[in-house]
């Protein structure tokens, strides 16, 4: 893979706001009800984005965050 897509809502038919090299650190803040989507706090700054659950490591349990 080249990157993890960080996109604007939680789907592939979002766009793309940034594309980050392995090894990259976010915040997890939220998921969507299937637990299949990550929100992330920040990309590009302050701007929110959403990275496909299976393709990150969360240090913490994905079921405890908010759905979003």
């Amino acid at each position: 893979a080249q990157g993890l897509n960080v996109r604007a809502g939680p789907g592939t038919d979002y766009p793309v706001l940034a594309t980050l090299p392995a090894g990259s650190r976010l915040t997890p803040v939220g998921r969507d009800a299937e637990n299949r989507w990550v929100q992330v706090c920040c990309v590009s700054g302050a701007q929110y984005g959403w990275v496909l659950a299976e393709l990150v490591e969360l240090a913490g349990d994905l079921a405890a965050l908010p759905v979003r």
